[in-house]
């Protein structure tokens, strides 16, 4: 994460919560590897509106590492319809 996103978002640091996200998270990939983790966060990063950035309608809010966790949002990086 701290590496694909580069200071854009927010880093982050392991703690046992983010670490039972990712093993959740897991169930719900085709391929269970870190490198399927950075394919995620870089079509995440490639393909996210300005909204997840803070930018215009974002108000400031910024995707996180905690908001990729979810399941709905791997499935909407997966549709292209973030």
């Amino acid at each position: 994460w701290n590496e694909i996103t580069d200071g854009r978002l927010a880093a982050a640091e392991l703690d046992r919560d983010r670490e039972n996200a990712i093993h959740a998270l897991l169930a719900h990939m085709s391929k269970k590897s870190v490198e399927a983790f950075r394919s995620y966060f870089s079509a995440f990063m490639t393909d996210a509106r300005e909204f997840h950035f803070g930018g215009p309608d974002g108000t400031g809010w910024r995707a996180s590492f905690d908001y990729l966790m979810k399941p709905e949002t791997l499935r909407k990086v997966r549709e292209g319809s973030l």
